[in-house]
């Protein structure tokens, strides 16, 4: 290994664990929503998706009269302690002698969108007043890869997702699927005009 290329390795791995670290957590919210908005075929300019840092805002990030908040439902492994695992052993490495260091993954099981959607939305439902929820627009960003995609049928079940009181409830799944589950009166445009359709990537 040439001496330039390991300096690459070490610096995407470098990248990649503030990516998955708390300090990472506003471009990874940012980048679901320009994800789902590209799924949805919506032409968005990047200065209008914006991050909101504020501490106690539950939006996290704004998209015109959208207001995301993000809830992931990433692998059931342990992601970013493997990867910050990788680059400790890059740092300590040479580039002729790398210890690798052995990832064991409990593959979680089998689900579908909606019931993990679903079964989310029981954990974080009591998190925020009514109030606050009506003015939220729930954005799942679903990394799950032992999760079957919505289907067509799903949207006969859309009245179940009323009792949560949110806005509106929308979800993606990785870069291959988009919807809209849920909308109410008050909803954005943006959202109310793509209901009820299911977005696959090109």
């Amino acid at each position: 290994m040439t001496k330039d290329y390991f300096k690459k390795i070490k610096e995407y791995y470098r990248k990649l664990t503030l990516f998955y670290s708390n300090q990472g957590k506003n471009e990874r919210e940012r980048i679901s929503v320009e994800v789902f908005l590209s799924l949805l075929g919506i032409n968005y300019s990047k200065v209008d998706v914006i991050s909101i840092e504020e501490q106690n805002n539950p939006v996290d990030v704004q998209y015109k009269e959208c207001r995301f908040q993000i809830k992931e439902i990433p692998d059931d492994v342990k992601r970013h302690r493997d990867i910050k695992q990788t680059y400790e052993a890059l740092e300590k490495a040479d580039k002729d002698k790398i210890d690798w260091p052995i990832s064991v993954y409990d593959k979680s099981p089998y689900q579908t969108a909606w019931e993990r959607v679903t079964n989310k939305l029981e954990q974080i439902e009591k998190s925020y007043s009514n109030e606050v929820k009506n003015g939220l627009d729930l954005l799942f960003y679903i990394t799950n890869t032992s999760t079957e995609l919505f289907n067509i049928n799903d949207f006969s079940r859309v009245k179940e997702l009323e009792k949560y009181g949110f806005r509106s409830v929308s979800a993606v799944i990785c870069d291959r699927q988009a919807v809209i589950l849920f909308v109410t009166d008050h909803s954005p445009p943006e959202l109310k005009t793509h209901f009820g359709k299911l977005y696959f990537s090109s």
